[in-house]
């Protein structure tokens, strides 16, 4: 469940506040129908999605647009879920499942 998993990553990360991580993804966090997967499963799912890419995309987007003025960054979030493999349960935008439409070629 996300509690050992939250206690396991801040075994890891002794900065980490394990206790406010379980508050906000069990809040954010609702069972997505069908499969057999918790919502606790998908919490986990995110929070590390979170911790390895967005938080650092969002980091990098700060520091690029401090050194950089004239130069903005700009991040997204693709939500759409493709039709074909990449969208079978669950249907998620799966990693760079937005490249075709970056391209125009969809």
């Amino acid at each position: 469940d996300l509690r050992k998993y939250s206690d396991g990553l801040a075994d890891a990360i002794p900065a980490l506040d394990a206790n406010r991580l379980e508050q906000v993804y069990a809040a954010a966090e609702v069972k997505i129908p069908g499969g057999n997967r918790t919502k606790w499963w998908w919490a986990a799912q995110h929070m590390g999605s979170d911790y390895f890419m967005v938080c650092p995309a969002r980091r990098s987007a700060r520091w690029w647009d401090a050194a950089h003025p004239l130069m903005r960054s700009y991040l997204y979030l693709f939500v759409h879920a493709p039709d074909g493999p990449s969208g079978e349960y669950p249907a998620l935008a799966h990693h760079a499942s937005e490249i075709p439409f970056v391209f125009q070629d969809v």
